[in-house]
């Protein structure tokens, strides 16, 4: 029969369709499509017939397949969502663990993109590993050397040489480089930012502030989510002045921890150093995901397709408190020069998980 008949729409409210984009199935006709039948337009057949046939093309919208029950979506097999996708750690948290129904709608080298029926999302698995670090920006380019600083740099081997003897000097894993701001530092400098260099692949890996006042410093390591880099934060030399939940180690020691280190927690190396940069510094994947959805999704405020940013991304960045209690989507709002290092903004929105 011809979908003429009441629908329901978003807010719950049922309209009549209008007859010009009224929908029939119809058979689809060759020796092959015995049981096929797909939903056109009534403006491209006269409704009055009593049974409508349509060339078979790559091009039909909906097809149903009545011998094998298989949908298909624009030339697309419905399936159940790739485990590997379905089980990732984003999708668990937005979608739980219910079976998903999906189309895969594009294919590359490195990534699948998949559409989810009736769920007004879309979901991109980069499967392969990521094997570029950040590239050198041009305002760090003096190595860090405790013996070649300026006279308004004396204050910071007194707080980082502890941190990079302890952690950074090797011989396991192999010592790592440091890069200072090229220009001197003001002799009002409260903090300094230092990017380390990773062991293997050359590129900028990590991202330490030392604070000159507070006497501490974050170091911060590079992950990636579909390509995208972002800053998470995983030690410190204090815990109260961080915004992640941190905390300094309670367990047996054989001696007291050194002044420097009493507050202090975190691992120098989540992940160890590897040959790619990785996606979860927690589970140590390299594999990750993508989710977004659409702006005619109900709980979508923004007015746009909307980002899932999942909390690991944010970590130290935001308050934990706000990581607890509300979930980031990131909007199409950006602005600012394009790069990684402080130039570049985002809007992103919380919305409360309770």
């Amino acid at each position: 029969e011809s979908s003429d008949a009441s629908i329901e729409n978003n807010n719950g409210r049922q309209s009549k369709s209008d007859g010009a984009e009224s929908q029939r199935w119809c058979r689809i006709k060759g020796e092959r499509s015995i049981g096929r039948f797909t939903a056109i337009s009534a403006n491209v057949a006269v409704l009055n017939e009593t049974v409508i046939e349509v060339a078979d093309s790559s091009e039909l919208d909906v097809e149903i397949d009545l011998q094998i029950g298989q949908l298909t979506l624009r030339s697309k097999h419905l399936a159940a969502l790739d485990s590997s996708v379905a089980n990732s750690r984003d999708v668990r948290t937005i979608f739980g663990d219910a079976t998903i129904q999906a189309s895969l709608s594009e294919r590359s080298v490195q990534r699948q993109v998949y559409r989810l029926v009736g769920l007004e999302h879309e979901v991109e698995y980069w499967h392969s590993p990521h094997v570029e670090c950040l590239g050198i920006p041009e305002s760090h380019d003096r190595e860090y050397d405790p013996a070649e600083l300026f006279d308004s740099e004396s204050w910071l081997p007194r707080i980082f040489e502890p941190v990079r003897r302890s952690f950074f000097d090797g011989p396991t894993p192999p010592s790592m480089q440091f890069l200072m701001p090229s220009q001197a530092l003001p002799a009002d400098a409260e903090h300094v930012v230092l990017l380390g260099l990773h062991q293997r692949l050359g590129g900028v890996w990590k991202r330490i502030v030392v604070f000159r006042r507070r006497r501490c410093v974050h170091v911060y390591e590079l992950t990636t989510r579909a390509r995208e880099f972002w800053w998470s934060l995983h030690l410190t030399t204090d815990a109260r002045f961080c915004l992640a939940a941190l905390q300094p180690s309670a367990g047996r020691r054989a001696l007291p921890f050194p002044e420097w280190w009493k507050r202090g927690a975190g691992e120098p190396y989540p992940c160890n150093v590897n040959d790619s940069i990785v996606a979860d510094l927690e589970y140590s994947e390299t594999a990750s995901v993508l989710i977004r959805r659409d702006a005619s999704h109900p709980a979508n405020l923004s007015g746009g397709v909307e980002t899932y940013i999942p909390p690991r991304l944010l970590h130290g960045l935001i308050p934990q408190a706000l990581l607890d209690d509300l979930r980031f989507w990131r909007d199409e709002s950006r602005g600012g020069a394009p790069g990684f290092y402080d130039e570049e903004w985002m809007r992103l929105r919380g919305y409360p998980l309770n």
